[in-house]
């Protein structure tokens, strides 16, 4: 009788730790897609930026020469 109770917790405590381990992979994986996302506009935000200054030197050989050749 004292090893069925043992055999029934034991039980108990894998079920419980198989849930859990079940539970923690839907999290790492919720995070994980979270943090490509994020990534992934980090990246996104670097382009956008780097085409901003880009556009600004550009824009400002543009009037640095034109004040040039207009002398």
């Amino acid at each position: 009788m004292d090893g069925d109770l043992t055999v029934e917790i034991l039980k108990q405590i894998r079920d419980g730790i198989t849930t859990m381990r079940e539970e923690f992979n839907q999290r790492l994986d919720q995070t994980n897609q979270r943090l490509e996302r994020v990534e992934q506009g980090l990246l996104d935000l670097g382009q956008f930026m780097r085409q901003i200054a880009l556009d600004q030197a550009r824009h400002e050989r543009f009037h640095l020469e034109g004040q040039v050749g207009g002398r």
